[in-house]
C-alpha cells in the first residue's frame, strides 16, 4: 500500500491491489500444492503471460 501512496492511488485502489495480489498468491500456492516436487522445481514464470496480463488491462496504471 505504501507504494500505492506514494504513487497518488486512491484508497480504494491501493486496497483492490493488495486483495489482488493476495487472491492471486492463494490461487498460486494451491496450484503449488498440487504439484510433484519435479514440476515445482522447473517451474518458471512465462514473460509472455505476464506482458499478455498488463496488455488485458488486468492491472491498471501498472
Amino acid at each position: 500500500m505504501v507504494a500505492g501512496r506514494i504513487n497518488g492511488h486512491t484508497q480504494k485502489e491501493q486496497r483492490d491491489s493488495v486483495l489482488a495480489c493476495a487472491a492471486s498468491y492463494r490461487k498460486r500456492m494451491r496450484e503449488f500444492s498440487k504439484m510433484d516436487a519435479l514440476d515445482l522445481w522447473y517451474f518458471h514464470i512465462n514473460a509472455e503471460e505476464v506482458i499478455e496480463h498488463f496488455a488485458d488491462g488486468a492491472l491498471k496504471n501498472a
